[in-house]
Parts: C-alpha cells; sequence; structure tokens
C-alpha cells in the first residue's frame, strides 16, 4: 500500500512540476517526454523513425521522428531541437524537474516515516506526572518507574510524559518577583526551582531531563543536587543552571509550574498525581508500565519484555 501511494505521489508531484515549466517550452517537452518515454507521454500519438536527417548543425546525426495521431493518421514531424542551446535548455529544464521531484518526494518520505512510527502503528499515550523534590513518593516513583518506563518507550514515539515540579507549594507575586513557600521547607522549593531550571534549559525534552529529575529527587539539600547531578553533567552550564535556580528566573518557572497545578479539577490533593490521557490514574501510581501498555492500541514489541 505504501508502494502505490508512494508512486501516485509521485506521479502527481511530477504532474505538477511539468505544468509549472514555461509555455514557450512546452512543445519541446511534451514530444521528447513522447520520444524518451512512451506510453501516455504520446497523448493518443504514436513515433515513427525515418531515414537519418542531419541536426545539430550537421555535427550530430539523429533520426528523423514523426508523431503519428492514432485517430486521424496524421504525421507531424517532431518538433525537436536543433541547435545546442535547445538541448542546453531543456537540459536545464529537466534537471530542474529532477531536483523539484526528489526534494518533494524527500518530504513526503519524512512524513510517512513519522506516521508509521506514531499515528499509523498505533495512538501515543500521554502521562502527566505532578511531584515535588523531597517527597518520598515522587522520589521513588521517578527513580524506579517514571524514567526507566519513559526510556524503555522513548524510540516508539508513542508515549509523552511531562512532570510539573510543584506539588503542595505555594507563590505570591512580589512587584517582579516571586515568594515560595513549599511543603517540606526552603530546601525543596530550592531544589524545584532548580529541577524546573533544569527543564527549561532542556525545552521540555524529558528524554533528556528526566534522567536529571531522578537524581535530584529526594536529596537534601541544593548544594548536594549541584555536585551530584549538575556539575557530573557536562551538557548542563553549571553556573546559568545554579543562578536560575536561585534567582528570581527559577522562582518564576515555580510559579508558572504553580499555575499548571492550580489548574486541576479536582485540586491535587496528594503527591505524587498523575494523569493518564486526561484522567487522573492511580494505576499508573503503583504500575506505570502496565499502565501505559493497557493504554497502546496496538501494543508495541516493548510491552511484552
Amino acid at each position: 500500500m505504501l508502494t502505490v501511494s508512494v508512486v501516485f505521489a509521485s506521479v502527481l508531484i511530477c504532474s505538477q512540476a511539468i505544468d509549472s515549466l514555461e509555455t514557450a517550452n512546452a512543445q519541446h517537452l511534451n514530444e521528447l517526454s513522447c520520444i524518451l518515454f512512451g506510453g501516455e507521454f504520446c497523448n493518443n500519438r504514436t513515433i515513427e523513425t525515418t531515414a537519418t536527417s542531419d541536426n545539430l548543425a550537421g555535427k550530430v546525426k539523429l533520426p528523423k521522428m514523426l508523431l503519428v495521431d492514432r485517430t486521424t493518421k496524421k504525421r507531424v514531424p517532431a518538433h525537436l531541437p536543433n541547435k545546442i542551446h535547445d538541448f542546453k535548455n531543456i537540459f536545464i529544464k529537466f534537471s530542474g524537474l529532477l531536483v523539484k521531484c526528489l526534494l518533494t518526494l524527500g518530504n513526503f518520505f519524512q512524513s510517512k516515516h513519522f506516521i508509521r512510527s506514531s499515528r499509523e502503528y498505533g495512538n501515543v499515550v500521554r502521562v502527566e506526572a505532578y511531584v515535588e523534590a523531597q517527597c518520598g513518593d515522587s522520589t521513588r516513583f521517578t527513580r524506579r518507574q517514571l524514567w526507566p518506563v519513559y526510556e524503555k518507550f522513548a524510540k516508539t514515539k508513542r508515549f509523552d510524559v511531562s512532570v510539573i515540579v510543584f506539588g503542595k507549594a505555594s507563590c505570591q507575586p512580589v512587584a517582579d518577583d516571586y515568594s515560595c513557600r513549599c511543603q517540606h521547607g526552603q530546601r525543596e522549593c530550592d531544589l524545584n526551582q532548580l529541577m524546573n531550571c533544569v527543564q527549561d534549559f532542556y525545552n521540555n525534552d524529558a528524554l533528556k531531563y528526566l534522567p536529571v529529575f531522578a537524581c535530584i529527587q529526594g536529596k537534601t539539600d541544593l548544594d548536594y543536587a549541584k555536585d551530584y547531578c549538575i556539575a557530573t553533567n557536562p551538557e548542563l552550564p553549571l553556573e546559568t543552571i545554579i543562578k536560575c535556580a536561585t534567582g528570581r528566573r527559577g522562582r518564576f518557572l515555580l510559579a508558572l509550574a504553580g499555575k499548571k497545578t492550580a489548574k486541576l479539577d479536582p485540586p491535587l490533593n496528594n503527591v505524587p498525581l498523575l494523569y493518564l490521557d486526561g484522567e487522573k490514574s492511580i494505576d499508573a501510581f503503583y504500575n506505570l508500565e502496565e499502565a501505559v501498555c493497557n493504554k497502546m492500541q496496538p501494543k508495541p514489541a516493548e510491552c511484552a519484555k
């Protein structure tokens, strides 16, 4: 089915490209296409070849060709180019056509690959996890389930994860800044801000920020997390990340996570809180992999491992 689609798309793409060529060269191109490719390019005509005739200023011998209308039997000399300049122009036209076709088909194949790797072979399961840095259950869930399961299913492109680090905290605007309080005290706020800064640095790429989250979760304070989770990661600019975590940017990101948490209905009453495809899920907390696999239709090979 894919092959048929590609061939059909090729015909459409190339036909559209041919139609876009200048009208002045239409006769050259149509007749040359008939001579070169025959079949449907001849538009109810056939080709007759007679004795050779001098062409290209006598430097090249070409067969004399007639285009014969199948209905009227009328014979018309093929309008072949008689100058090297004409051949050069046609070569340029067909080269441009070829490039157009290849570029468009390249985009087509890239699009098909995306579809095949995600939607065509199954649905995408989405998980939202609401956590906080010094919550024991959040730490265990992140380290033992969330990161390992996401890593396992990442290549399927059928598992989307979004982590909101805020928990049972609160943030209040103060001038152009925020003042935040966290369930386990200021040290947790520092770690929450650190996690939000890492997430922001990685542009919410879960494959990159989740292993760092798994490291930061449960650490006693910012210095400990900095030494073991940030300084040891060559991708993370230590000074930039710590400046974010201890400054206004970090408090802003934490407050932003708070606004997302505040939109939950019903409100958050326990941490971690998990949503699976938009629905609150207790099963996902106890066995995330099983809950995700139960949602995937059809199930990928990873579910059987």
